[in-house]
């Protein structure tokens, strides 16, 4: 099954009476059974740290400028903060080596260009060393997906459909993550007719808050996390979030069929 559905009221039913979070809990090591009792089924983030990679930023770099420079990528342009810019965005598609090449290596392109949403072979993911999530059988994910920015990039304050697992390769980026308790205060829109019915994209500038357009918003608290390489980030279905790259940065994340989650549902089995 992988179809639809409307989960976002069930979710915030299922967890309004559950404790709001004062910072994620940042691991070293983390066995099935705690994941799904602990966090899935109550849909709690976290951070886990998984240690060492495979290869350097430099080496990394040089992989996909060779062995997947070919592989075509989806290139959003501007302010992706600005909720406006983010749903009217440009986007092109261009090989991987030419984005690398044409704007990730260049001095003067920050924050304007951003490799966002890519889906890439389970090989290539391999090839760079970077695992399905062990928490479940691979068939329970979508493909992998890339995300590939300068410093300086953005994804705008929205709430996607599924359990979602992210993979930071190297560089910093900082998370705001907001739990399900928080979406009254968020001005989520519903994008298009064609976006998935749990989609949201709020309305609010996360960075920089028009209080008198949006004066609910102070009364969410989001959480603060940055990842860095080698940090595994688990959102749950439901959780608000705004991502901004401190630092160049590489993410793979992987999704669950929708047919798999949420978690805090019963989904996950």
């Amino acid at each position: 099954m992988d179809s639809p559905v409307v989960w976002f009221p069930q979710i915030c039913e299922a967890t309004c009476e559950m404790p709001r979070l004062a910072a994620l809990d940042v691991l070293d090591s983390l066995s099935d059974e705690a994941f799904s009792k602990e966090y899935a089924a109550r849909s709690m983030p976290f951070l886990l740290r998984l240690g060492a990679l495979k290869f350097s930023e430099a080496e990394i770099l040089g992989l996909l400028q060779g062995a997947y420079g070919d592989q075509t990528v989806n290139v959003r342009f501007g302010n992706m903060a600005d909720p406006g810019s983010y749903l009217n965005r440009r986007e092109e598609e261009m090989p991987l080596r030419n984005f690398i090449g044409e704007h990730f290596m260049q001095v003067n392109d920050a924050g304007t260009a951003y490799a966002a949403g890519t889906v890439i072979p389970v090989e290539m993911a391999r090839d760079l060393g970077v695992s399905f999530p062990i928490f479940y059988p691979e068939y329970f994910f979508n493909e992998p997906r890339m995300w590939m920015g300068k410093k300086g990039t953005v994804t705008a304050l929205h709430k996607d459909i599924p359990d979602n697992f992210s993979f930071a390769y190297f560089g910093a980026k900082e998370w705001l993550l907001y739990p399900p308790a928080d979406f009254p205060y968020l001005y989520m829109i519903h994008p298009n007719p064609n976006a998935l019915p749990d989609f949201g994209v709020s309305m609010v500038n996360a960075k920089s808050p028009d209080a008198t357009r949006f004066p609910e918003f102070s009364k969410a608290t989001p959480i603060s996390i940055t990842q860095r390489a080698g940090d595994l980030l688990y959102v749950p279905a439901g959780w608000s979030h705004f991502v901004e790259n401190h630092e160049d940065s590489l993410m793979i994340n992987f999704w669950l069929r929708r047919g798999r989650s949420p978690a805090v549902l019963g989904r996950d089995r």
